[in-house]
């Protein structure tokens, strides 16, 4: 996931869709709406309303990988990969083009993967199993794994020089269009642990 991070999150086109898969109760939400700049949020039915051609990153949560077009989402391919100008339309309004230039999470339970992660059979399923797997990060939790706990606390450890160092690190070139300041995860970290040691 980190890798998604630094490659995907601050592209402006071609970013891969990150899709989490794991038990409600683990942080996944907590975890995409913590990230820096301004969300586009979505839960179950779409509503056209809550789109912002503005907004940094987009999160889908809780909606079955099945069931997009049956509560209204525009076209899956076009919303979860950049894929720029798109139509839009709600239940009761009228079709309004879209700017998708925002990376997209996807945060799924396991029991809601449906077609993502089913043995593809025919020729149609094999195509579609081919391109989520070039054009999206799929992250399975284990058991175990979770981004938030309330149970047990949570205390920041000094990071490493390495880590320092990955954590800059990015394949986007210093020249390529990005979505935020190169350094926003460490100037986030920076912020949060001034706040935390006032208090």
């Amino acid at each position: 996931m980190d890798q998604w991070m630094r490659h995907h999150f601050s592209r402006t086109k071609r970013a891969k869709c990150l899709i989490i898969i794991g038990p409600t109760g683990t942080g996944k939400t907590s975890f995409a709406l913590s990230l820096p700049g301004r969300v586009n949020y979505f839960k179950e039915r779409w509503n056209l309303d809550h789109w912002s051609d503005y907004a940094r990153y987009s999160v889908y949560d809780d909606i079955p990988w099945d069931d997009f077009s049956k509560l209204n989402y525009p076209n899956k391919k076009g919303l979860l990969t950049q894929n720029g100008r798109i139509n839009a339309t709600d239940k009761y309004r009228g079709t309004k083009e879209i700017n998708v230039r925002q990376p997209a999470i996807v945060l799924l339970n396991p029991e809601d993967t449906g077609s993502l992660l089913a043995e593809p059979i025919t020729l149609q399923e094999q195509q579609l199993a081919e391109y989520w797997k070039e054009r999206a990060f799929i992250y399975i939790m284990s058991d175990d794994e979770y981004f938030y706990k309330r149970s047990t606390p949570q205390h920041h450890q000094p990071r490493t020089t390495d880590e320092q160092h990955l954590s800059g690190q990015s394949s986007m070139d210093n020249n390529e269009a990005r979505l935020g300041d190169i350094d926003e995860f460490d100037q986030m970290i920076h912020r949060y642990q001034k706040k935390h040691r006032s208090s």
